[in-house]
Order: structure tokens, then sequence, then C-alpha cells
């Protein structure tokens, strides 16, 4: 795929959206019902880094929150990419941090510390979704 982070969302929930915003269960969901373009979704699932985790939901907020308020974080803790790589982005790293932290959480919480992080978390059905973040100091 050319320019993989220029490639905007042709159709469906999401048309016109570069498909680096597009969530993860969206991307996973194209590629198990053999979407048009799951090629695409694929290659942005490898992008991100994302290989067998449980999918986890990113709550727009939650993203807005964490460029906000937990970036610095993010910047130390973000896993360091081969040379001519970028690094872990911001949404894979929540990804990753938050389906740790969600493992964390005790039964009827819907908020956890992990990595110096205050994660807080919904249910969508079966998918646990990252509704906020913020520092922990």
């Amino acid at each position: 795929m050319e320019n993989k982070e220029l490639y905007r969302m042709q159709n469906g929930k999401h048309k016109d959206e570069l498909i680096t915003r597009v969530p993860l269960s969206y991307l996973k969901w194209m590629i198990g019902c053999r979407h048009q373009h799951a090629a695409h979704a694929a290659e942005e699932l490898k992008r991100r880094g994302v290989t067998d985790l449980p999918t986890i939901e990113v709550s727009g907020h939650a993203i807005d929150r964490a460029s906000l308020r937990v970036r610095k974080i993010w910047h130390n803790d973000r896993h360091q990419l081969p040379f001519n790589s970028t690094d872990e982005g911001l949404h894979s790293w929540m990804v990753r941090r938050g389906y740790e932290a969600f493992g964390m959480l005790a039964p009827g919480k819907d908020q956890v510390i992990h990595v110096g992080v205050v994660w807080t978390f919904a249910m969508d059905g079966a998918w646990p979704i990252i509704q906020s973040v913020w520092s922990e100091k």
C-alpha cells in the first residue's frame, strides 16, 4: 500500500477518515468480514504493531486526553522500533498499555493506575473501551 499514513477510508462508518485514526476493532472487523479494503486494514494493524492482542477500543476522548495529559509518559515508555521505522504511536501505546491495565482491574471497578497513568474503562458488550486517561500525579 502506498502512502499508508495518507490512505483515507473509501466508504462505511469511517468514510474519509485517515486509516491511522480508524479504531482497532473496526480494522479487525474489516479483515474478519473480508471487506474489499481488508488489505489496507491489515497493513495498518501491522504498522501499529498489533499482532494477537485482544481488541480494546480507545475512545476519541481518551486519545485527546492522552495527547494533553500523558504525552511525556508515552514518549518515555513507548517501544523504540528499529532504524528506518517510526516509533510506537500514541494509539498503539494506549492499546498495549491499556490492555495491560484492563487486566489489572479489580472486580466492580472501572479505574486502575498503571505506568503512572489512571485508566478509566467502560464495556460495550464484550469490548472494553478506554474512556479516559490522565497522569497519576
